[in-house]
């Protein structure tokens, strides 16, 4: 690898944007297979609305935690960012349980692709709220 690559991949990892896209990209992809997983073998016995609040948790959990070290770097009150970070992330869960019964119900989507499209519609607005209030730095920090 050259010396001109390895600043430039070093660049594009220092860049918040491209570690916000590659750990949004792995919640994901490891949301939507949790969910999937929990579809195939519960869905028939709890319902894809319970696999989806199901999922929702074990998602909050570890994205708060990625996004917390690897995305925004934040230091200061864990407690208080967990709040602000599951607040943001509640309203995409809102719309998400909104449109999953709509598509699956009304559209007759399968739960797994009305998923899919969903999770893709949240990441914009992830990535605001997550910058400037989840993990914003306090006046004076």
């Amino acid at each position: 690898m050259s010396h001109f690559s390895r600043k430039s991949l070093k660049a594009v990892i220092a860049d918040e944007r491209f570690r916000f896209l590659a750990v949004g990209g792995f919640n994901t992809i490891f949301g939507l297979f949790f969910f999937y997983l929990l579809e195939f073998y519960f869905g028939s016995k709890i319902g894809y609305f319970f696999v989806l609040l199901i999922t929702f948790a074990v998602i909050l959990v570890t994205s708060f935690f990625l996004y917390r070290w690897v995305v925004f770097k934040a230091h200061g009150n864990i407690v208080r960012d967990f709040v602000r970070f599951a607040s943001v992330y509640t309203v995409p869960f809102l719309a998400n349980a909104i449109a999953l019964p709509i598509l699956v119900s009304g559209l007759q989507w399968q739960p797994s692709i009305a998923q899919t499209v969903i999770v893709f519609f949240s990441t914009v607005f992830s990535y605001f709220g997550h910058k400037y209030f989840s993990f914003a730095k306090p006046k004076g920090e």
